[in-house]
């Protein structure tokens, strides 16, 4: 068994992913001989319509400047993806989307179901990551592997040691039948 197209998610609100985390995913799926999709979101921020607030904070002005961040990092983020994926020889596609801020998490999950592998890279300090790692493991019913930003040297040749937590669920059985590809590269598995 063996992955053949993973999905790296590309944050971009409202810490955008570095580059450091995009070369460690292409070298991953190098490593693990898959083609990789990179997928940047463009957040919207609706704002309702009020008066007072644009007058006393400029509530309007502030999410188009919130949103315009968003935008370059979606372009900056995938310049990256692109440029460090093909030279990789793994480059498959970049996907853009504009989703509204509140349902980026849904909205990943759901792209994740028709993938391998969705990665997941973490960088300390950001914390809307965590709601999409909570969607993505739990709504794609699909294999994830979250990382940490400069936590995965190595891995792309194999990890050292992978730990199985094993309960004999049909949950446990899945987890591990998911992870195959990994798990036969590893030097140890207890």
């Amino acid at each position: 068994m063996t992955y053949a197209d993973l999905l790296l998610h590309i944050d971009t609100y409202p810490t955008a992913t570095p580059l450091s985390a995009i070369e460690e995913a292409v070298a991953l799926a190098v490593g693990l001989g898959a083609a990789l999709t990179g997928l940047a979101i463009e957040v919207e921020i609706p704002v309702r319509s009020n008066r007072l607030a644009d007058r006393l904070i400029g509530l309007s002005a502030m999410a188009e400047e919130e949103e315009g961040t968003s935008r370059t990092a979606c372009r900056d983020g995938l310049a990256n993806f692109t440029a460090a994926a093909t030279a990789a020889g793994v480059f498959h596609a970049s996907l853009l989307a504009r989703v509204n801020h509140l349902d980026v998490p849904d909205h990943v999950a759901r792209l994740a179901r028709t993938y391998d592998l969705c990665l997941l890279p973490r960088v300390d300090g950001c914390e809307g990551q965590f709601e999409v790692d909570q969607a993505v493991v739990f709504g794609s019913g699909r294999p994830v592997l979250i990382f940490r930003a400069g936590g995965t040297a190595g891995l792309a040749n194999g990890p050292n040691l992978v730990v199985i937590a094993w309960d004999g669920s049909h949950g446990a059985a899945r987890a591990m039948a998911d992870a195959l590809p990994i798990l036969v590269r590893a030097k140890q598995v207890r």
